[in-house]
């Protein structure tokens, strides 16, 4: 029975999470249980934008500080990456590295974290990638994941309690996502348009890095249309284990969702015997559950509309659709939209960016990678009361 600890911590007081981290650790039999003396550890925080921790959009970076310090405690040599979605744009990816990479690491807190800590920064855009051949994946036959990754002894993913537009939630598993290094990103969003197709992607992406540990950030986090531009809220816990489906499925449970297997990744995962996602059969440590479970949840409105299935989707699309929508008032034409758009349905149409509704294909990159809360989620009539009784 794969165990998760759940411990409260109400706020990111430097010395408060290093001891309620550790507390959730030692629930769980100890540091040392999952780091050898001499390893190379890859601390996998949650990366999405330059956005100040406040903001709840990344792993907050005290989070951070107290797995390098455990790491250290434990031997390890600790290490933090990430390859940012909206880092790389453009045509040639080569020669489009942004050399405002650092400016994701400095607004979210990650560079003076690892500087006072003595941890060293990774970019995953460098030093080529592995290929990896899935049997029987008629939409993603090719995984591609970062050489740099997969040269670390041990991977640790630690990503933000949040919602997410497409595929319901981004936790441990959705997290990894970020070992794909630069287009391919959007290459993949471009070959799995169905949340199914894109979830057993990232499945697929799990299973090849298989992390030793999984520890979310739950203090603050987001419900709503996460995973950027959702309502903020205080979840106070912090959630860890071994297992990471089990782990995304207690977490999920705490956001507000009834059912684990609700979450896409958390189905395919279970179904595939890479975790458990029956709370029933995992072990919870540490404070009760059910005292940290969301009243007032609130689903991310373009997801609940992606899990019916593509064929009913397109034979109802005049009376059922959902698009992003760019909002002239808050548009700063920064075009990342335009850029980070994997089909090009972005244009500059006059003065502010328009979506060409029949090119999208409602993946919401614009919308989650957009750093001025510029992309509304519009809805038809008849959809906005499919995710009201939703």
């Amino acid at each position: 029975m794969p165990k998760v600890s759940v411990v409260r911590c109400d706020n990111y007081e430097k010395e408060l999470v290093c001891k309620k981290v550790e507390e959730a650790i030692n629930l769980l039999g100890g540091i040392t249980s999952f780091i050898k003396t001499g390893e190379n550890v890859l601390i996998k925080p949650n990366l999405l934008s330059p956005k100040k921790p406040e903001k709840a959009v990344t792993t907050h970076p005290e989070i951070v500080r107290a797995i390098i310090r455990l790491v250290k405690k434990a031997g390890g040599i600790p290490f933090v990456g990430d390859s940012p979605g909206g880092a790389v744009v453009g045509s040639n990816e080569s020669t489009r590295l942004l050399a405002t990479i650092d400016k994701y690491w400095l607004e979210s807190g990650l560079t003076k974290v690892c500087d006072e800590e003595g941890a060293k920064l990774v970019s995953f855009e460098t030093g080529g990638v592995e290929i990896f051949r899935i049997k029987n994946r008629k939409y993603t036959p090719e995984v591609f994941i970062s050489k740099t990754v997969m040269s670390f002894d041990c991977v640790i993913t630690v990503p933000k309690l949040k919602t997410h537009g497409m595929i319901l939630f981004t936790g441990a598993i959705k997290n990894l996502f970020g070992c794909v290094p630069g287009l391919r990103k959007s290459t993949y969003h471009k070959q799995a348009i169905h949340p199914d197709n894109f979830s057993q992607l990232l499945v697929d992406i799990f299973s090849i890095i298989k992390p030793r540990l999984s520890i979310f950030d739950g203090i603050y986090g987001m419900d709503g249309n996460g995973p950027s531009a959702g309502r903020i809220k205080k979840f106070a816990v912090i959630v860890a284990g071994k297992d990471a489906v089990a782990v995304d499925s207690v977490a999920s449970k705490i956001i507000g969702f009834k059912d684990p297997n609700e979450i896409p990744t958390t189905k395919i995962a279970n179904k595939q015997g890479l975790g458990e996602s029956d709370l029933s059969k995992i072990e919870i440590l540490g404070e009760n559950l059910f005292d940290f479970v969301q009243k007032d949840f609130i689903k991310p409105s373009n997801a609940i509309l992606k899990m019916f299935p593509q064929w009913f989707v397109s034979l109802m699309s005049k009376l059922i659709w959902t698009y992003p929508e760019i909002n002239e008032s808050k548009c700063v034409v920064c075009k990342m939209c335009v850029k980070s758009c994997p089909v090009e349905a972005i244009e500059m149409i006059g003065k502010y960016p328009r979506v060409n509704r029949k090119k999208c294909i409602t993946c919401m990159c614009c919308h989650e990678l957009c750093n001025y809360y510029a992309i509304n989620v519009r809805l038809s009539w008849l959809a906005d009361k499919v995710v009201k009784r939703k």
